[in-house]
Parts: structure tokens; sequence; C-alpha cells
């Protein structure tokens, strides 16, 4: 039953952890995106 356990948690946390890596990889995106089309907009200008 402990090992059930543990392998419960892990499970948990891997998917916080992917969550988490994720919302991170969507939000480094967006700022990056967000940059981009900044500095192509200064530049036309």
């Amino acid at each position: 039953r402990q090992l059930g356990a543990a392998a419960a948690w892990w499970f948990v946390i891997g998917n916080v952890l992917a969550f988490i890596a994720a919302a991170l990889g969507a939000y480094a995106g967006a700022v990056s995106r967000r940059q981009v089309t900044t500095t192509t907009r200064r530049a036309a200008i």
C-alpha cells in the first residue's frame, strides 16, 4: 500500500510539474511573440 501511495504521489507531482512547464512554455511563447511584434512595428515606423 505504501508503494502505491508513493506512486500516486509521484503521478500527481508529475502532472503538476507538466502543467507548470506547459504554462511557462505558453507564457514564454506569448512574451517572445509580443516582443517580436513590437520590434517589427518599431522597425516599420
